[in-house]
């Protein structure tokens, strides 16, 4: 059963993601001036109460980054390379403001990479730069730096803005991005129930468009969407049930490599993937600011985030409940906190009988497709075996 139509909104925006205006159009059009952040960490709520139109910003895969190249440290991870590249070469001029958030090494250095090499390539041309630090950590002076840092940013936007960032204003985006979560958790279940009815391809641009689109607007077509999907389950019913771990990938191209090679991909862990969904901020206090902190404090922690044990079994929660035949983890060269932890997320998961394949070295682009694609596609072998084996054993 094909769900290209109901969802074909959602493609669209993923495929036009650094158009702004295109983006708009699709949305139904915007008149809120973009602000561009660079990762989940980035507190949405706080930019839509101050009249923004919050956008992810992301590297395009159809330019290589020839020109950041040779200023960058030879340890920079791919995915970081084209991001770099997408504002050097002046894709995201249409933002009004870029916000930079703290802790992700390379996301943190963005602003003062482009300011040191401004007469280099002469762009990003975006009117204001805003810096927003996080705390790694758990303890309660982490959460009370994190609410901190919020107000700070909260004054700031509402100085340069639309509107002022009010009590009132900053509860209503809080309400309206619970919604957004809420609609992707549906989607969720969708994916990784026995019969899945929503393809991983289809899940992942879902969940990437949530980021990218106004948020009136993708709650708006993902309702339409999810009431015209219909209850008929999928072909990929009888496939190898693959769940993806790993790196930050702001793309589905992983996703439909192993869909293409014929499992279905019912979860994912990433941070562009659905664990955005989880951990709604609380709407029964007094305080906005509060809510966000305790939301961006306790959240599915980073793989740079203090506390490795969290991490490791936040994954392992994640893919266990999804129910999957194996784990497959992408690496992204580069990325050496995701290193740290594999190892031991991967022992958990054989613990409770589930095979995990990593993909080491990865290219963010995909160039070693053909490295990809033979591992997958052995990985997958294996694991049709394995439940042919099981199902004969039970008959």
């Amino acid at each position: 059963m094909s769900h290209d139509e109901p969802l074909e909104v959602f493609h669209r925006v993923v495929e036009n993601r650094w158009d702004a205006s295109a983006v708009a159009e699709l949305s139904g059009g915007s008149a809120a001036p973009t602000l561009g952040f660079l990762d989940t960490g980035f507190p949405e709520e706080i930019a839509i109460a101050a009249g923004y139109q919050p956008m992810l910003l992301t590297g395009d895969l159809s330019r290589t980054p020839d020109l950041v190249d040779d200023h960058l440290d030879i340890s920079a991870p791919s995915r970081i390379r084209y991001l770099y590249e997408a504002l050097a070469t002046g894709r995201h001029d249409a933002c009004s403001v870029l916000c930079v958030t703290g802790g992700d090494r390379w996301i943190g250095e963005t602003a003062g990479f482009f300011e040191v090499y401004s007469d280099v390539f002469g762009a990003p041309n975006i009117p204001h730069v805003l810096y927003l630090e996080r705390a790694r950590g758990t303890f309660a002076a982490h959460r009370e730096y994190n609410r901190a840092g919020m107000e700070l940013i909260a004054e700031q936007l509402s100085g340069i803005g639309p509107r002022t960032v009010t009590s009132e204003r900053l509860w209503e985006a809080i309400r309206q991005v619970n919604h957004t979560r809420a609609l992707l958790r549906e989607v969720e279940a969708l994916r990784a129930g026995d019969a899945p009815q929503i393809s991983g391809v289809d899940a992942h641009a879902v969940g990437l468009a949530a980021l990218v689109m106004p948020k009136a607007a993708f709650n708006a077509s993902l309702e339409g969407a999810l009431s015209n999907l219909g209850d008929a389950p999928s072909p990929s019913a009888s496939r190898p049930r693959v769940f993806l771990t790993g790196s930050a990938v702001d793309h589905s191209g992983f996703v439909r490599l192993v869909e293409e090679l014929g499992a279905v991909v019912v979860g994912e862990d990433t941070e562009f993937g659905q664990r955005y969904a989880h951990t709604p901020v609380a709407e029964d206090g007094t305080d906005p600011f509060e809510a966000l902190a305790d939301r961006w404090t306790y959240k599915f922690p980073e793989s740079w985030a203090f506390g490795r044990e969290r991490r490791i079994g936040a994954r392992v929660d994640m893919a266990v409940g999804a129910a999957p035949d194996g784990v497959i983890a992408i690496h992204l060269r580069g990325d050496s906190a995701y290193g740290w932890d594999y190892p031991d997320q991967a022992a958990a998961l054989q613990e409770r009988g589930i095979p995990t394949l990593a993909l080491p070295d990865t290219d963010y682009a995909m160039r070693d497709e053909t490295r990809l694609r033979a591992s997958i596609a052995v990985f997958l072998g294996q694991l049709r075996n394995t439940t042919t084996d099981s199902t004969e054993e039970k008959e």
